[in-house]
């Protein structure tokens, strides 16, 4: 092989991280897609543990629910010594703080997306209004 050849067979392609359309649905953005096409569209890789570290958010929410509910149950059970009591408590405490440190965070992404897009709109009106004053329009 040349210098000037590139060799394209090296790497494979990058897998995406969307899900992928089943055959023979097409998109169609200006209707609401129904029940049954988006069952059709869910597929057995979904259902895997390595797609949860992959979801915003959730890593972090677990390890609190698991940090917090752990907590929890360990104190109850010193105090109390009963293990199921202990144990409901510390399964109770893990979802509830895995849900609100979950809603957290997408509250907080949500924010800085808003904030985000605010900016680039800005960015742009700034740009079309120095363009006009620097080309201004002859009537």
């Amino acid at each position: 092989m040349s210098a000037t050849e590139t060799d394209t067979s090296a790497a494979p392609a990058p897998q995406s991280s969307l899900p992928r359309r089943p055959p023979g649905i097409a998109f169609d953005p200006s209707k609401k897609p129904t029940f049954l096409e988006i069952a059709q569209g869910i597929t057995p890789d979904e259902f895997k543990l390595d797609n949860v570290a992959k979801a915003p958010c959730s890593r972090k929410a677990l390890l609190y629910g698991i940090g917090g509910g752990s907590a929890v149950a360990i104190t109850r059970l010193v105090v109390t010594r009963r293990p199921l009591s202990s144990g409901n408590w510390g399964i109770a405490t893990f979802g509830a703080i895995s849900m609100l440190s979950w809603e957290f965070c997408r509250y907080q992404r949500r924010v800085v997306q808003e904030q985000l897009e605010a900016m680039g709109a800005e960015t742009a009106r700034r740009l079309e209004q120095e363009k006009r004053e620097q080309f201004p329009q002859k009537a």
